[in-house]
């Protein structure tokens, strides 16, 4: 059973610097990602970083490029964005509905973001708010925007329109190219749980997943190899597996979290006469072989290729030699030459 007694507080998890820099960094935030497309203006803070100088950034299409883009030139950008609402509602403010409505909007957002803002267990830093958490600073965002379009043309409905309007497309477009890059994206995940299933229909009671990428996602440092999910490749497949196989409740405590949880993550654990683990660092997976006296019939080793899409399986046997018998340096040469040998399968 859950235990339901147990609450946490942010300054368990957030240092106090952290909590008071949410609270200010978070409703300018709310602001600009509600009324323009996060991933538009992450396009933009991209473009910009590029006009800037290597030293400073980084080389364009490395992780520390992507962390400069989101850390730096994306608040600086939405910094610009708040601060010319601000400016623009400031010059042409008056003591009227439109006025109150836009201080009323900007007051809805700061006192919704700060319940995102003080959440607890929450990763930090957060370049991007997930949408999720965005619904009711959106309904602020949006007070404030009509309102200033109001303040700015005064009685001229038909600019009104025009630029609410033009937002509102602006806003369908995004979305529908959002909707179609998580739909790529999800096919490209399901080929490969859909290939590892078919191609491993039933577990041995203990297994290890052993899974190659050359590639880092989603943030994470250049030598971090993983997959294209943004949870733990170890965690997908034991959800994936989990209807199919008798997994005793010990693999997640309780509350739910499973023993493998964090992003890069990695290890194997035992829960009776079941196991179960997943591996990206062949000197780990080595270990946990030795450490657990286990078989070669217990590992299942796969390669992703992220340039070509090839997802390989490799042979049972040869992982054996591998983990027991090989040294480091020769089996990982012979590791990488070996693949080619077996069915691939593009990813689309």
């Amino acid at each position: 059973m859950p235990r339901d007694t147990i609450y946490t507080v942010v300054t368990d998890s957030t240092s106090k610097f952290d909590i008071l820099k949410n609270l200010l960094g978070f409703p300018v935030k709310a602001v600009y990602e509600t009324i323009f497309p996060p991933r538009l203006l992450l396009l933009i803070s991209h473009k910009a970083s590029a006009l800037l100088p290597e030293s400073l950034t980084g080389l364009s299409g490395t992780t520390a490029f992507d962390i400069f883009s989101e850390r730096i030139s994306l608040p600086v950008i939405g910094i610009l964005i708040v601060s010319t609402l601000i400016f623009i509602f400031l010059k042409n403010k008056k003591k009227n509905l439109a006025s109150e409505v836009f201080l009323i909007g900007l007051f809805f957002v700061i006192l919704n973001s700060f319940v995102y803002a003080l959440s607890p267990e929450r990763p930090d830093p957060v370049p991007i708010i997930d949408s999720r958490n965005l619904y009711f600073p959106a309904i602020g965002s949006s007070l404030m925007l009509v309102s200033l379009f109001s303040l700015v043309f005064n009685k001229n409905k038909k600019m009104i329109i025009f630029f609410v309007s033009a937002f509102v497309t602006l806003n369908i477009f995004w979305l529908r190219w959002e909707i179609n890059s998580l739909v790529s994206v999800a096919q490209v995940r399901k080929t490969i749980l859909v290939q590892i299933k078919e191609e491993n229909q039933k577990l041995p009671d203990r297994v290890i997943f052993y899974v190659e990428s050359d590639k880092s996602y989603y943030g994470m440092p250049e030598t971090e190899h993983i997959m294209p999910f943004q949870t733990n490749f170890g965690l997908n497949l034991f959800t994936w597996y989990a209807p199919t196989e008798s997994f005793p409740s010990g693999f997640v405590d309780e509350n739910y979290r499973f023993f493998l949880s964090a992003l890069t993550e990695e290890g194997y654990r035992e829960i009776g006469l079941r196991g179960f683990g997943y591996f990206r660092s062949f000197e780990f997976l080595k270990q946990a072989v030795q450490d657990n006296h286990l078989s070669s019939d217990f590992v299942i080793a796969y390669r992703y290729n992220s340039g070509t899409g090839r997802f390989v399986k490799s042979c049972e046997k040869f992982v054996y030699y591998k983990v027991v018998v090989a040294g480091v340096i020769t089996d990982r040469i012979l590791f990488q030459t070996f693949w080619w040998f077996f069915p691939t399968r593009r990813m689309v």
